[in-house]
């Protein structure tokens, strides 16, 4: 009996092997079209994604977008598990799985009512909730700088936090972008976290695969270039 010869399974496996190969080959040359389910927190989709996303549907009428919002711990498990094909989130993201491109650094601030600013004497802060790295950067410099005890009050939109800043029930945490794209008349005050907490990488995930699905690569390409600011909305 001749031992080293393959067993009639191997051949079964090696041939579906080559065809998905040849099938992702084949879809890769084709023009972006089809599905495409992309994540972002609630900040990045509410204020980064909107020109993006037009650029992208004229540029490729056939892709079929969907968006969801959620956590950056949430949307980073979706794209793992394969819910989401991408997904815009708070970094740093290290998973040997996941491809993490950079976009952009967002600025995190706190949001008061008032223009000065006691931190404190700062007690409620207004937050996404858990699973929010902009809320975990907030408890690490709060730990930081010994503001204990204090209280979260979460909250699923930025626009409720910021509409409950203005009601003075407590300090919101958003980015810079976030909230000078939504203030009214500076009724509210921005008041920066200290470096090292102020600074978060906005970056984009999908699973490490060599043969992306022609939408994800466009689609990963025009946020690289458009975010990072070398081209235009034009």
């Amino acid at each position: 009996m001749d031992f080293c010869r393959p067993f009639p399974g191997d051949y079964a496996l090696r041939i579906l092997d080559l065809t998905e190969e040849a099938s992702r080959r084949l879809r890769h040359s084709r023009t972006p079209s089809g599905p495409l389910a992309i994540g972002a927190t609630e900040s990045t989709a509410g204020v980064r994604l909107p020109p993006l996303l037009t650029r992208f549907h004229r540029r490729y009428p056939g892709v079929e977008m969907s968006l969801i919002t959620d956590s950056s711990m949430e949307l980073t498990e979706k794209v793992r598990n394969g819910t989401l094909d991408c997904a815009l989130v708070a970094g740093p993201v290290n998973r040997p799985d996941l491809e993490c491109i950079p976009l952009l650094e967002e600025e995190l601030v706190l949001v008061h009512l008032h223009s000065q600013l006691n931190p404190s004497g700062l007690r409620t802060f207004l937050v996404f909730g858990s699973g929010c790295t902009y809320r975990a950067r907030l408890e690490s410099w709060l730990r930081h700088t010994g503001t204990l005890p204090f209280r979260l009050m979460e909250f699923g939109t930025f626009e409720a936090i910021l509409g409950c800043a203005r009601a003075g029930m407590g300090t919101g945490v958003l980015t810079r972008s976030a909230t000078e794209h939504w203030l009214r008349d500076g009724d509210l005050h921005l008041h920066p976290l200290p470096d090292p907490f102020a600074r978060v990488p906005t970056v984009l995930l999908r699973r490490r695969d060599p043969y992306p699905s022609p939408a994800l690569e466009a689609f990963a390409e025009m946020a690289e270039a458009f975010l990072s600011g070398k081209t235009s909305a034009v």
